[in-house]
C-alpha cells in the first residue's frame, strides 16, 4: 500500500487508466463522466464528459495525447489535454457482449450473441442444447467507424474481450477457455487456447502488466500468462470493483 487517491465519490468507480507517463489517473464507472485525478497531488483536475450513462473501459493511446472511452456498443474519444470529443462510434448490434479497443487505439473488437427465447423470454432449447442468435466477432477502425473484419461462425455467443500490450486479443466465448487470436486488417482468427486460465482464480485476463507477461483477476491475484501460476496475491479490507497497472508495472491502482 503507497497511498490513498481520493475517498468517498458520490458514484461508484469501475474503471481506472493511468496515462503513460504515470503523472495521472482517468477514473470513470457509475456516472456520464470521467475524472483525471494529479497522481502526486491527489487532486482532481478534470472532467471529461461521456455520451453514455457509463462508462465501462478507459484507455490511453501510447502518446499520451488521446483517452478512449466505452460503454456498451459505444466508444468514444477525448483529446487528453483538454477533455473535447474527437470522436464517436457505435457497433449497431443488438447483443453486444463485449467492446474493446486495441493499446493503440486504432481498432476494436465487438463480440455479439445470446439465447433465442421463447414468448415466456426463456431460452430455447433443441436436442439438448441452447440456440443463440446474432453470434458474431466483428473488427472495426475506430476512427472510420468502418468495419474491417467479420466472423459469424462461431457456435456459441463470444463473451469477454481484452488486448495484450503487444496488440494481440484474447477473446472468451461463453462456457469455453480464452484464446489467443489473430486480430488484423487482412486476418480474424483462432489461436491457442489457454485451458489452465478457465479455473477459479485465474479467469479471463483483463488487466496486463506493461510487459504482458502478467495480469491481474478480480480476486485480486497476479497471474503468469504462460504458465497461469499465482505470482502473488493482495488483500485489501474493502471491496473492489476495479484495478490497473502503473506504467511501469511497480504499482497498481485499485477502487
Amino acid at each position: 500500500f503507497v497511498a490513498t487517491l481520493h475517498k468517498g465519490d458520490a458514484f461508484g468507480i469501475s474503471v481506472l487508466a493511468f496515462s503513460p507517463d504515470g503523472k495521472y489517473l482517468a477514473t470513470a464507472g457509475t456516472s456520464p463522466s470521467v475524472k483525471l485525478w494529479d497522481v502526486q497531488k491527489r487532486t482532481a483536475v478534470r472532467a471529461y464528459a461521456a455520451p453514455t450513462p457509463y462508462v465501462s473501459q478507459l484507455l490511453y493511446t501510447p502518446d499520451g495525447q488521446t483517452l478512449l472511452g466505452a460503454y456498451g456498443k459505444t466508444a468514444y474519444a477525448w483529446a487528453a489535454g483538454t477533455g473535447r470529443e474527437l470522436y464517436r462510434f457505435d457497433s449497431g448490434e443488438q447483443y453486444v457482449n463485449a467492446l474493446t479497443m486495441s493499446p493503440d487505439g486504432r481498432i476494436a473488437l465487438s463480440g455479439s450473441g445470446y439465447y433465442v427465447l421463447d414468448n415466456k423470454r426463456q431460452p430455447v432449447m433443441k436436442d439438448g442444447k441452447y440456440v443463440y442468435q446474432e453470434i458474431a466477432l466483428r473488427l472495426f477502425d475506430l476512427k472510420t467507424g468502418k468495419k474491417v473484419r467479420e466472423r459469424e461462425d462461431l457456435e456459441v455467443p463470444v463473451g469477454p474481450i481484452s488486448f495484450r500490450p503487444d496488440g494481440q486479443p484474447f477473446v472468451s466465448r461463453w462456457n469455453a477457455p480464452p484464446q489467443l487470436w489473430e486480430a488484423t486488417r487482412d486476418a480474424l482468427k483462432e489461436g491457442k487456447e489457454l485451458r489452465d486460465l478457465a479455473v477459479s482464480g485465474k479467469g479471463h485476463p483483463y488487466v496486463f502488466s506493461p510487459d504482458g507477461k502478467s495480469y491481474l483477476t478480480w480476486l485480486i491475484n497476479q497471474v503468469d500468462v504462460e504458465s497461469a501460476k499465482v505470482l502473488r496475491s493482495f488483500s485489501f479490507d474493502e471491496q473492489l470493483s476495479t484495478y490497473s497497472f502503473s506504467p511501469h508495472g511497480r504499482h497498481i491502482a485499485v477502487s
